[in-house]
């Protein structure tokens, strides 16, 4: 059997000569060319693999694909439609897909959707933190938004759904903070009552820190539908209480979730969907600062910005 070599290199010297139709037209062949072409062939040396060409292996289980340009975030949907992972495109730089996931972020804490109760619920909250700053209990605090309607619910069971839902959220602050928001302006205390929403609901936080804030450090301000779609599929893989979702459940979280975003001036509107980061008084990030700096990200801050307001 002729060397592995042979047959082809033969194969090829005989497509790259004159064709037989053209020698009896006159046309002269050039078995030459041919055959240096052939002996070109046979003499190379293989080349070595190029580095910087050769496809890189996908970036490893223990981190987390790169959310930062909006390039990528068009090609999410494509692992979950039998298309090419964004991972794998050679227009990707390596780096940009295998940063580390956030230390702060439990990837195995379930998600709770209670907060489609309603949205930032500014107004009830604040109506609540002068009781808190006094040093009263919640089973105080109970009594008197029953007895003075603090709440202004028109029935005991959606005062009880409210009361619990403020309390998730305002117990997630420390006294400081608390004794800070009883006399904050109101832009400081919808923020404030948005990172209570963050601490306490992973699935928000989530949201905010893979989606929300890359797109606005990307300068990418628009938020599209299918951003929040392709984050659901995203976690679904990893939390199987996504997947027990009804399609009216999905929907009433993601309207939920757009009009607290817009409360808490993170979007213009819930219809125009266009993100804008919040800057918070001195004041107040240099108070979350003490619990962790870090969770100024939830405000689309870009790290530099961070250090400016609390140094």
């Amino acid at each position: 059997m002729p060397g592995a070599s042979g047959p082809v290199l033969s194969r090829f010297a005989r497509s790259r000569a004159t064709p037989p139709t053209a020698q009896r037209r006159g046309c002269p062949a050039r078995p030459r060319r041919a055959a240096s072409l052939a002996a070109q062939c046979a003499t190379r040396p293989l080349a070595a693999p190029n580095p910087e060409t050769t496809p890189r292996p996908p970036a490893p289980a223990a981190t987390r694909s790169c959310w930062l340009l909006p390039a990528t975030r068009c090609s999410l949907n494509a692992r979950h439609s039998g298309l090419q992972p964004f991972e794998q495109l050679p227009h990707i730089p390596a780096l940009l897909l295998t940063i580390p996931q956030p230390t702060w972020v439990n990837r195995t804490e379930r998600y709770s959707f209670s907060f489609i109760t309603g949205a930032l619920f500014a107004a009830e909250s604040a109506a609540l933190v002068p009781l808190l700053a006094r040093g009263q209990t919640w089973a105080e605090i109970e009594v008197a938004a029953s007895r003075d309607n603090l709440l202004k619910s028109r029935t005991v069971a959606s005062r009880t759904r409210l009361l619990r839902e403020i309390k998730y959220r305002l117990g997630t602050l420390s006294a400081a903070e608390i004794k800070f928001l009883a006399s904050a302006a109101k832009p400081d205390q919808r923020t404030m009552f948005f990172l209570g929403i963050c601490r306490h609901y992973a699935f928000v936080r989530q949201f905010v820190l893979t989606v929300l804030r890359p797109k606005v450090l990307a300068l990418d301000a628009q938020l599209m539908p299918s951003d929040f779609t392709g984050f659901m599929h995203e976690e679904a893989a990893e939390h199987d209480e996504i997947g027990a979702l009804t399609d009216k459940s999905v929907a009433k979280i993601q309207q939920v979730l757009l009009r607290m975003l817009a409360e808490a001036s993170l979007l213009d509107s819930s219809r125009s969907r266009v993100l804008t980061s919040v800057v918070p008084s001195q004041a107040l990030a240099r108070l979350v600062a003490k619990t962790d700096a870090k969770q100024l990200r939830w405000l689309l801050l870009a790290d530099s910005e961070i250090r400016h307001l609390t140094n």
